[in-house]
């Protein structure tokens, strides 16, 4: 009578462990990066400037470095590096409100890591470092705060669900699994496999981006995919010439500044972050690589710089924002603005766009949105 107990438990242990197993896989289809050849590239070819939106400096809204970006409809929610959240107009930058509540109590933080939007009720959703997820109303109103099981660095909001990414252990992480709390019942669920990776370090950027779906890409990693369903999924491999080693992970472990002077040199990528998703392409960058854009149909990756001559300001710094929305996002600071080439040939609606943006050498960053142009 025993032994069918015992198949029935070895069974579901390897269900358990197929489910759990979602590493990526070595079949994925690998992408190679090409240099765009001639003086249009892929980019610009396929996308135009859309929108600018400066954001209103104030004494009291002055905004250091930008971490998250949210863009949903009328607002742009954004979070800085000083762990305050900023509400913007999104078609003039004027400032509606911040959410910047220092300390132990409810509501309260003294380190907010990351934040995401609730698409249906329009409240804000933030992590902190004590291990909570916190509700705001869409006015910036504390609500109600629930407890998070273990340290994480990412959060986004799917279909009534936060979904949790990147669980810090020490000097390493937990890519391959997710935390899902279920707002409506406040239940939790687990996807992924726990399999820990020892790498401290994230380039600027995003690790895990909710554009047309959720995106997300391990550290020290080549590979990322997709959430879809609350399951993480991986679907392409990077192609690259130098890849990390056993040495260097090392390394970057025992000394940081030899580290980076080593993989700087010798252009070592260690992994991708902050990938967009619109009709037709994939925007996506590496610690080395500032931008690359890939082709959906063809998996063909470009390596670009993102200039665009009608703009004038050759070193705008791509930065992915959540939203559905088609666009592509690039943060301009202050001094790039006013420094850039000026072009004389440009179409009338640009320079009228352009003659808006009134800007002072101390003022917060410039936002500048380009929109998948509609082929017919």
């Amino acid at each position: 009578m025993k032994r069918p107990i015992l198949l029935g438990i070895l069974l579901l242990l390897s269900l358990f462990s197929c489910k759990n197993n979602n590493k990526p896989s070595d079949n994925l289809p690998r992408l190679t990066i090409q240099k765009t050849t001639g003086k249009e590239g892929l980019f610009i070819k396929n996308f135009e400037l859309e929108s600018i939106v400066p954001i209103e400096t104030k004494n009291d809204f002055i905004i250091s470095t930008i971490k998250k970006v949210i863009y949903d409809h009328d607002n742009i929610i954004i979070l800085d590096d000083k762990s305050s959240i900023f509400v913007i107009d999104s078609g003039t930058g004027k400032a509606k409100f911040t959410i910047d509540r220092k300390g132990q109590g409810p509501g309260e933080s003294r380190l907010i890591l990351d934040i995401t939007l609730d698409t249906r009720s329009k409240n804000i959703i933030a992590l902190n470092d004590y291990k909570k997820i916190i509700f705001f109303s869409p006015e910036g109103e504390f609500l109600y705060q629930e407890s998070v099981k273990t340290d994480f660095e990412n959060i986004v909001f799917d279909k009534g669900k936060v979904i949790l990414y990147l669980q810090g252990e020490g000097y390493g992480t937990r890519p391959y699994f997710i935390d899902i709390y279920n707002i409506q019942d406040k239940t939790w669920t687990r996807e992924g496999s726990e399999t820990k990776v020892d790498f401290m370090f994230r380039p600027y950027g995003r690790q895990m981006v909710n554009s047309r779906q959720i995106w997300f890409a391990p550290p020290l990693g080549y590979q990322f995919g997709k959430i879809t369903d609350n399951k993480p999924e991986f679907l392409y491999s990077l192609q690259t010439e130098r890849t990390m080693t056993q040495e260097l992970i090392e390394l970057s472990l025992s000394d940081h500044a030899a580290f980076f002077r080593k993989a700087n040199a010798e252009k070592i990528i260690y992994g991708t972050s902050s990938i967009r998703e619109t009709d037709n392409f994939l925007i996506f960058k590496t610690n080395i690589l500032k931008f690359l854009i890939m082709e959906k149909n063809t998996l063909t990756v470009f390596e670009e710089s993102s200039y665009d001559a009608n703009l004038g300001i050759p070193w705008a710094e791509y930065f992915p924002h959540d939203g559905d929305d088609n666009r592509i996002m690039f943060i301009i600071q202050p001094d790039q603005w006013l420094n850039r080439i000026k072009n004389e040939n440009i179409p009338p609606h640009l320079q009228t766009l352009f003659n808006s943006v009134q800007l002072a050498d101390d003022n917060n960053p410039v936002l500048i949105f380009y929109k998948e142009k509609q082929i017919p």
